[in-house]
């Protein structure tokens, strides 16, 4: 099923985080079940997730972040990136606006993983 462009699986499963299919299945991410890990202690604050020279962001982080002009990507799952050279403005515009936001790459996706699965 593909949705248009801005509309997002999560917009009308409210309990998206709590889903086995999107997150814990066969070929998800170290990093992914990481930022599920992450989302749920802290759901308002907005993961900068390191991947390569990017910062990408998904579901109510990319909705955050696509209000200050990031454009989404095609797909079911709310996703945006931004390179790693302006992540300054964007935490400044996050700060200023009263979001709190950290960042996580693989390494430490990888680590988290080793110790809880």
């Amino acid at each position: 099923m593909r949705l248009r462009k801005g509309q997002h699986y999560h917009d009308e499963h409210s309990d998206f985080l709590n889903r086995d299919d999107l997150f814990n299945g066969h070929g998800v991410s170290p990093l992914k079940r990481y930022w599920v890990h992450k989302k749920k202690k802290d759901f308002k604050c907005v993961i900068f997730v390191r991947i390569g020279q990017f910062y990408e962001f998904y579901h109510n982080d990319a909705d955050v972040m696509h209000g200050f002009g990031c454009v989404y990507m095609y797909g079911l799952r709310a996703h945006t990136g931004i390179p790693v050279s302006v992540a300054e403005k964007y935490t400044q515009l996050l700060t200023v606006n009263g979001y709190n936001y950290m960042s996580m790459d693989h390494e430490g996706a990888t680590e988290w993983c080793a110790r809880n699965l």
